[in-house]
């Protein structure tokens, strides 16, 4: 096949594909520090372009047993609360924005981050089910829930600017696992939405506020170490065995966002890159 039309083959799939890392960047509308040198800032009340944060935080996890006599099975449904609902801040924050800022203002700018404003997140809904075991941890897959993204300048006071929901989770290992979703600003707090932006400036608010909307996924990568989880029995269904258990522990992790056009727009793209093809195609015969 001629290579041109190769090359058009690979875009139509690189269109539809699972969607990669992209770079954002954190406009707080004030210049908390000064850039780096040489200048990384995107502009003067932002930060540089970032491929990632990373995260700690805490969880409480619910799970309910089908079969209190039998204990814990694949299928039992579970509930798991984390971050500031269940722990303070110095254990349940973003710790990090990557690439970063380096001690003398050198590397990529920050904007004040970690000294002037602060970022953190709750969660108290992520439903889903045990679906296997690592050793005898149990391991977990979400279907649902809303993670409360939230932005303080004082480390008191907290505005919810993004909700991250989760839709689908992935093993990557042990009981180490992906949480998955879309970002959304239904039930944000007015006035904070326009934080992120993507690299080209659009606002994940206004990105989803577009007709179709600009879908931005993220993904949560979070590790969990077995040996540092704590069980504790609840309940009692009557005949001495408890009607689950709760499984709180401490995790790391990093959180990637992406854009992601609507199917249709895909769509347009695939079948006009085809018709390119097809008229580089007839130009070489």
């Amino acid at each position: 096949m001629n290579f041109k039309l190769l090359a058009v083959s690979a875009l139509i799939a690189a269109g539809t594909s699972t969607a990669q890392a992209g770079q954002f960047y954190i406009d707080n509308g004030v210049n908390f520090a000064p850039d780096t040198a040489p200048p990384t800032k995107v502009n003067a009340t932002s930060t540089s372009l970032k491929d990632e944060m990373t995260v700690k935080y805490q969880s409480s996890t619910d799970i309910f047993f089908s079969n209190p006599a039998a204990g814990i099975q694949v299928g039992d449904s579970i509930i798991t609360s984390g971050g500031l609902a269940v722990g303070t801040l110095p254990f349940n924050s973003i710790t990090s924005l990557n690439p970063g800022e380096t001690l003398g203002g050198t590397g990529f700018a920050d904007n004040g981050f970690g000294d002037d404003w602060i970022l953190s997140f709750s969660f108290t809904n992520l439903a889903g089910t045990v679906n296997g075991f690592a050793g005898t941890f149990p391991t977990l897959n979400y279907t649902s829930g809303t993670i409360e993204m939230l932005y303080s300048l004082d480390g008191t006071t907290f505005n919810n600017f993004m909700d991250l929901e989760v839709t689908s989770s992935a093993l990557t290992g042990g009981a180490n696992l992906e949480l998955r979703g879309l970002v959304d600003f239904t039930n944000v707090d007015a006035g904070f939405e326009d934080l992120f932006r993507l690299a080209d400036g659009t606002s994940f608010y206004d990105a989803w506020q577009q007709v179709p909307p600009l879908e931005i996924v993220f993904i949560v990568d979070q590790n969990t170490n077995p040996a540092l989880a704590t069980v504790t029995p609840f309940g009692d269904d009557g005949n001495g065995n408890p009607e689950g258990i709760t499984i709180t522990s401490n995790h790391d992790g990093s959180v990637t966002f992406q854009a992601v056009p609507e199917p249709s727009t895909v769509a347009l793209l695939g079948l006009g890159l085809l018709g390119f093809g097809a008229k580089l195609r007839k130009k070489a015969a």
